[in-house]
């Protein structure tokens, strides 16, 4: 880890531990976490049968909105905090302006942002991994190759497809 780097998680941990508003975007982003789940726990073989749209509405739409959803506010405390946020006078403040004192390029904080973005859905992908496959064995008898595909895609690749854009195009 580069040396730019360590300050910025040293910054961003001593910054965002125990704000109010740090804790409640985060409670937000684990229960929408907790929908992804119930959406990777219904089998891609439920979701390939012409004749089940319920699930397909279900598991679809859940993926597609609840999972960037989370990242974006998992990564809401990086972007930006509450100023004054007991007072009538409160107010969104993008975090920049306070890294703008550290001696750090802005590019490297982008890339940490990333880091941690990618981070947080390669946590989730394991259990809804598992939880697809005890799903699809359970109810089909088979985990197949499509499982995979679908868990990958829609837990870690379209999530990401969706934030990195976001980050990456972010102005100093």
């Amino acid at each position: 880890m580069k040396k730019e780097q360590k300050k910025i998680r040293k910054f961003y941990k001593e910054f965002l531990s125990w704000r109010p508003d740090t804790i409640g975007t985060w409670i937000g982003a684990g229960m929408l976490v907790m929908f992804l789940l119930v959406a990777s726990a219904v089998p891609v073989q439920e979701l390939l049968e012409v004749q089940k749209e319920d699930a397909d509405l279900f598991g679809g739409l859940l993926f597609i909105l609840f999972a960037p959803l989370a990242g974006l506010l998992y990564l809401r405390p990086y972007q930006v905090y509450v100023e004054d946020q007991f007072t009538q006078e409160a107010k969104n403040v993008p975090i920049v302006g306070r890294l703008k004192y550290l001696p750090v390029d802005f590019r490297e904080i982008k890339r940490m942002k990333a880091i941690y973005l990618v981070k947080f859905y390669a946590k989730i992908l394991p259990f809804a991994m598992l939880l697809q496959a005890l799903t699809s064995t359970y109810s089909y008898g088979a985990f197949t190759w499509q499982n995979v595909v679908y868990i990958v895609l829609m837990a870690f690749v379209w999530p990401l497809a969706t934030n990195l854009p976001a980050i990456l195009l972010q102005k100093a």
